[in-house]
């Protein structure tokens, strides 16, 4: 349909920068998040019994003992079920391929956990009285969660913050007239094994289960003794206050209180990804203690002080903001209900939203994955469920990949560390399931893992291939390194990951097959998470060569190839077989409808409404359509699929697309993307929650981060070696600036753009990159040299000339 683009006026800053609600969450997609990428907090913004529920992103059942406890198929059961298998492809007998390769499943990741709840109960010593001029917000410019109301004539205000810092979740409590009442309580919806109230506060040691049963299955929680098999935690909270301490029930108290405040610390014995928890409890308590009197020693002032700078300092290197009708309500579910009552959807309605959502995303993941601790999984750092969907695990066949596209295109490079920390432990413990379930060297992941590094075929022997068998989840992973090189990471990058390259390109060459014409391809092959039916009405999930394996060998083998030229390594044996491997692939098939096949037989008919789009990934994440005649089969097989689908499918969808230059059907996907998760639509309808978590449904935050890099693609592209301006705006994105997007090879891209039309550019060149670069804008190309000491600008005007000095 034809969109007309609204009356715009610049956004305020709370209108791009802030979370705001007035009333307290009545639910757990109503709070608000908080975390440094250790430790999460969810705050409900409560005036009677404020809740603030607590993550410690090392918080996991089990241990990677865990991954082969039950005794895993041997290797010479794998060998006759895989040997099966492709007999069986071969022969046409799908169902009978199926069968076979189930043969190879065992066990399941494990779980991330809740780890406590911090309660603080309010009293006022009138009695019940109205709370009045009730507010409460989210700055995720400063990572600052603020509840503020009037009761009784009396100021209250709460400020709850996660610092990375000093460790600490900190919550201060200010109160006019005569103050309020305060008591404390620390609970787990864990093993609690110890609870000592102290002279300042509350310590709380936690044991986590050996296993934790997928949801809905009973009984959901198994514990060990008390050895070292399992993770244990502890919880340290200090305080202080100006107000009369009293005896709590079970907790800390204090009446008339009109300043306190709480440092909170968690720890757990889990020493690393990858690695076997070790230690006793009594340390990790005495680590969490220290941190908790650390913070209370310097105070909360220094505290913040401190956690705003560290937050601002990833924060603010790159905000979008995008002009749009101006907003009458603050309040986010009211704005909402008025954006979405306009024509084209509540983006189109109120394009500061769409700002907002993209600025969230970068927030969530500045808050769940940092230096030193583990990745954002399906949850981010968040999750209250004892048995969260899909365990909260970390889900490889796009869902932990799709988390982490943003971070080179928006200047969080940092937060990729935890993702290369996961690799490695994959690569250690894929060793040992590529040599027992293939026979084959180096090292091989499945779809989904865990903290500890899980590689397996998941399942029980019953699970369906569909998901349950794709040995392509290293191959995936290792795109973030082949990208972390293309947007400017040196030759110290390329050496420290070039082992676990070598070796997944080792496995995957191994298990390679000849096909009739002399192309190579695999076998047994799934297409996540898709079945077909063949021509005699089986329908199945394993076939031969699936499009989206070969697409991923051969980014892999390119990976290869580049990591060999800047590392000297043209002699090594496996570079040559994957560059005589990498010729010999199929490209994207065309079947004779005109769309992307999903398999190399096109006689294999895929469920056409799927969720997934693997056979397009090379259109994105990968590097794009190489010739017209892809990018119109990748189209149109977009068309096939249909736009409503899942969140995270939604925000897939819609990078695809504005590769493929569709403003108009970005929008039609942003429209499904801001609509009202708590609404029931079906499983596979996503939207958006109050808190403005993404739902697939339920909530996952592949969604939220995805939609940061499909938001970037709109804006910049550069995947083709041109930096490329503006190519695909969505009339939602008519008007904005932005600041701090990344263009391979490293170039720092500042943008203005109005109705449409470009403003002014400038760019900067990371240490590397400096030199000549192609630009692109409407059609219009020139050389720029850009350097990297200081800003080279542009505007609509300059494109007219051939080349323009920095």
């Amino acid at each position: 349909m034809t969109r007309l683009p609204p009356t715009t006026s610049p956004p305020t800053a709370a209108a791009v920068h802030e979370l705001a609600f007035d009333r307290p969450a009545t639910s757990w997609t109503e709070a608000l998040p908080l975390g440094n990428g250790a430790t999460g907090a969810m705050c409900f913004g409560r005036v009677d019994r404020e809740r603030i529920q607590v993550n410690d992103a090392m918080a996991w059942s089990g241990g990677p003992a865990s991954e082969l406890a039950g005794g895993p198929p041997d290797a010479a059961v794998c060998a006759d079920a895989l040997a099966r298998s492709r007999s069986a492809v071969a022969a046409g007998d799908s169902t009978g391929a199926d069968a076979a390769v189930r043969r190879v499943q065992h066990g399941q990741p494990q779980t991330f956990l809740p780890f406590a709840d911090l309660e603080l109960g309010f009293g006022w010593p009138e009695g019940p009285t109205p709370v009045t001029g009730y507010r409460r917000c989210l700055s995720l410019a400063t990572g600052v969660h603020e509840t503020r109301c009037e009761v009784g004539g009396a100021q209250l205000v709460v400020r709850t913050r996660v610092s990375r810092p000093h460790g600490v979740v900190t919550v201060v409590v200010e109160c006019g007239g005569a103050g309020v009442d305060l008591d404390l309580s620390l609970t787990t919806p864990l093993r609690a094994t110890e609870l000592t109230v102290t002279a300042d506060g509350l310590d709380l040691l936690v044991q986590l289960p050996e296993e934790v049963a997928p949801e809905g299955v009973e009984p959901p929680l198994r514990y060990g003794d008390a050895d070292q098999r399992s993770t244990r935690g502890a919880v340290s909270l200090r305080w202080r206050h100006d107000g009369t301490e009293v005896a709590g029930a079970g907790g800390p108290a204090a009446r008339g209180v009109h300043r306190a405040e709480l440092h909170l610390a968690t720890e757990t014995t889990a020493v690393g990804v990858g690695r076997t928890p070790s230690g006793p409890v009594q340390d990790a308590l005495a680590r969490a203690q220290a941190r908790a009197g650390r913070a209370l020693l310097d105070g909360a002032d220094t505290v913040a002080l401190a956690q705003e700078a560290d937050h601002a300092a990833l924060y603010d290197r790159c905000v979008l903001e995008v002009a749009g009708p101006p907003q009458a309500a603050t309040d986010l579910p009211q704005r909402f209900l008025e954006a979405g009552a306009s024509t084209g959807g509540a983006a189109a309605g109120d394009p500061s939203l769409l700002a907002l959502l993209f600025n969230y995303g970068r927030y969530l993941l500045i808050s769940s994955s940092r230096p030193g601790g583990p990745p954002a999984n399906l949850q981010g750092i968040w999750n209250d469920l004892v048995q969260p969907p899909w365990s909260s695990d970390y889900t490889t066949n796009i869902n932990l990949q799709m988390n982490y596209w943003l971070a080179e295109q928006t200047d969080l490079v940092e937060c990729l560390e935890p993702l290369f920390d996961l690799l490695g432990a994959l690569a250690v413990s894929g060793e040992e399931t590529a040599t027992r379930v293939y026979g084959a060297p180096g090292w091989v992941a499945h779809h989904c893992s865990d903290v500890w590094g899980y590689t397996q075929p998941v399942g029980d022997g019953t699970h369906d291939p569909a998901w349950a068998f794709w040995p392509m989840g290293g191959a995936w992973l290792l795109q973030h390194v082949r990208e972390r090189l293309r947007f400017g990471g040196g030759d110290e990058v390329a050496a420290a990951h070039w082992p676990l390259i070598r070796s997944a390109a080792e496995f995957h060459l191994h298990v390679l097959l000849e096909g009739p014409g002399g192309e190579v391809g695999t076998s047994p092959s799934t297409s996540p998470e898709n079945h077909f039916t063949t021509p005699d009405g089986q329908v199945a999930a394993t076939a031969s060569t699936s499009t989206m394996d070969v697409s991923l060998l051969r980014d892999l083998f390119l990976l290869v190839a580049d990591v060999a030229d800047r590392l000297d390594l043209s002699g090594d044996p496996v570079v040559q077989a994957a560059a005589r491997a990498r010729s010999r692939l199929p490209e994207p098939p065309v079947g004779p409808d005109g769309l992307v096949q999903e398999w190399l037989d096109a006689a294999l008919r895929p469920d056409p409404d799927h969720r997934h789009t693997a056979h397009l990934y090379f259109v994105h994440p990968g590097d794009g359509p190489a010739t017209p005649e892809l990018a119109r089969a990748a189209a149109l097989s977009l068309e096939g699929r249909g736009d409503e689908s899942t969140g995270w499918s939604l925000v897939w969808k819609a990078a695809m697309r504005a590769r493929l230059r569709q403003p108009e059907r970005v929008s039609d996907l942003f429209d499904l993307l801001f609509r009202d998760a708590t609404v029931d639509r079906g499983p596979f309808a996503g939207g958006l929650y109050p808190n403005l978590f993404a739902a697939h449904p339920p909530f996952q935050i592949d969604a939220n981060l995805g939609f940061v890099a499909a938001v970037a693609e709109c804006l910049l592209q550069s995947h083709t070696g041109v930096v490329d301006l503006l190519p695909c705006l969505p009339v939602e994105l008519a008007s904005g600036r932005v600041t701090g997007l990344v263009a391979r090879p490293g170039l720092l891209v500042d943008l203005e753009w109005e109705g449409g039309r470009l403003g002014h550019v400038r760019l900067r060149a990371r240490p590397g990159a400096a030199g000549e670069h192609l630009v692109r804008w409407d059609g219009h190309e020139l050389t720029v040299a850009v350097g990297a000491d200081g800003w080279t600008s542009l505007t609509p005007e300059d494109f007219t000339r051939r080349e323009v000095g920095a």
